[in-house]
């Protein structure tokens, strides 16, 4: 299994955007957002009005109106500039799942705070959810532009892949991180990405080649190696390569689970069954998502186990219900679980 690396996975607002949902808020007593009437700039602090307006939205919050209290923070921000009241409403069009105004919130909070990390992040992934493609490649080229230390375009580069791997849509992301990277095609800090994206467009041609350039650089680096291993034992093809490959990751990292699935799948491909069936056993205690249920199920199925394997494939119809490699493998092999 490809996973994403580790420096990708990171997004506060991503996270945010999936996870943070009202009657989760509510349940936590809204400890998330700490008030901001004694945070926003001195000189909104003298203006009555705009106390009484936060002071308000507070009171709205306490009584479970997340949406009004988002509105009247919004318009607070439009009407004062004010960066820390431009933050709270973005986060509250977060809680309420409304992209469109968290982006005019996060727009004036990254106004007023230019280098602010969070604000800029909250801008960038808004306007990717949000189909914005031309207007976010033409701010990252400007922030490409203004970068002049290796340090700097590391980090710029870093940000970067883990944002376009988190599109919806992986020609788009493509064309982005391709447009900005213009300069520096083949920046080992895109490679990941770029071959992730393109393994989504199924154009496995190009994937392998970012992947073997990247393993080439970072003969150490588990994950890549184990994405290179995993791609060649999927299409089923230089397996021994895949198998050499996917067994130096094991060796650098040997709890990992997206790499005992990898494992697990290289040796189904060589026929092994028995070794398949250990390295998937153990993946699935790690990591029991939809795609490892896949892989183990259809192991067992061929070992005629054919009652253990239906077992672990609803197991990953309950994770992940929708999951693309559990439908086609389940559809495979003739299996309908409702």
């Amino acid at each position: 299994m490809m996973p994403l690396k580790p420096g990708l996975q990171h997004s506060v607002v991503w996270s945010r955007l999936r996870a943070v949902w009202p009657a989760a808020l509510m349940a936590c007593g809204l400890w998330l957002f700490a008030p901001v009437a004694g945070q926003a700039s001195t000189a909104q602090q003298t203006d009555p009005k705009v106390i009484f307006q936060i002071l308000a939205s507070e009171l709205a919050l306490q009584q479970g109106e997340i949406g009004l209290a988002a509105s009247t923070y919004l318009a607070l921000a439009e009407q004062t500039q004010d960066p820390v009241v431009a933050e709270r409403a973005t986060q509250l069009a977060l809680v309420i799942r409304a992209p469109k105004q968290a982006l005019a919130a996060a727009r004036i909070w990254l106004a007023g705070k230019p280098q602010d990390a969070n604000a800029q992040e909250s801008v960038d992934v808004l306007s990717l959810l949000l189909g914005y493609e031309h207007d976010l490649t033409d701010r990252l080229l400007k922030r490409r532009q203004g970068l002049t230390t290796p340090q700097e375009l590391e980090a710029f580069y870093e940000r970067l892949s883990g944002l376009v791997m988190r599109a919806s849509d992986p020609k788009k992301a493509l064309a982005i991180l391709t447009r900005v990277s213009e300069r520096e095609p083949q920046h080992t800090r895109l490679l990941y990405a770029k071959a992730m994206l393109h393994e989504k467009l199924k154009e496995h041609g190009p994937a392998e080649a970012a992947l073997r350039l990247l393993v080439s650089r970072t003969p150490e680096d588990a994950d890549a190696l184990n994405a290179l291993g995993y791609s060649l034992a999927d299409q089923n093809r230089q397996l021994p390569e895949a198998l050499t490959l996917l067994e130096k990751a094991h060796r650098l990292k040997p709890e990992d689970g997206h790499i005992l699935d990898s494992m697990g799948w290289v040796y189904y491909r060589l026929g092994h069954l028995d070794k398949a069936r250990d390295f998937l056993q153990k993946a699935f205690m790690r990591m029991p998502d939809a795609e490892v249920a896949a892989h183990l199920g259809e192991v067992l199925w061929t070992s005629n186990q054919a009652n253990e394997a239906l077992i672990i494939w609803r197991h990953g119809r309950a994770a992940n219900p929708q999951n693309p490699l559990l439908l086609e493998t389940m559809r495979r092999f003739g299996v309908s679980i409702e």
